[in-house]
């Protein structure tokens, strides 16, 4: 019987019964998924000394967490966005733990208070009345291949 305590049987069950069978998720947000946990659990291996396949839920504590995300910024310089993709797969997997094993809600928990970062906006850039006009006088109406 598998150990419920090992990250790998939830990370298990969540690719292939919740993401792929409940969701219905595309391949490309699998992918993602995938790409998150690998890295988040690549880094926890090596702050707890631990190989991947023996790390527990608990390893993955949200102070964890909150140094992965920072690792992401800083050491292989993601953006905003990034950081808070990888943050919602991380959030996916607790609420579907804390779904099936009551005794992690805590712990759920503790990873949904993680804040997501301020991507900022960015900045609208539009042409004048008079750019416009340039750009549509630049192609012959009467030869589409000038294109």
């Amino acid at each position: 019987m598998a150990d419920k305590n090992l990250i790998g049987y939830w990370v298990t069950r969540f690719l292939q019964e919740y993401s792929d069978n409940e969701r219905g998720c595309a391949w490309n947000t699998r992918l993602s998924y995938c790409d998150a946990f690998r890295l988040l659990f690549t880094f926890v291996s090596k702050k707890t000394d631990k190989p991947v396949d023996r790390l527990f839920v608990e390893d993955i504590s949200s102070d964890m967490v909150r140094n992965f995300l920072t690792h992401l910024e800083h050491d292989r310089k993601c953006c905003a966005k990034t950081r808070n993709l990888r943050l919602k797969a991380i959030r996916a997997l607790s609420r579907f733990i804390s779904q099936n094993s009551p005794e992690h809600a805590s712990w759920s928990n503790d990873i949904h208070n993680i804040a997501t970062k301020n991507e900022g906006r960015s900045e609208v850039i539009y042409l004048e009345l008079s750019g416009m006009e340039a750009l549509l006088n630049i192609v012959d109406p009467k030869n589409w291949t000038t294109c």
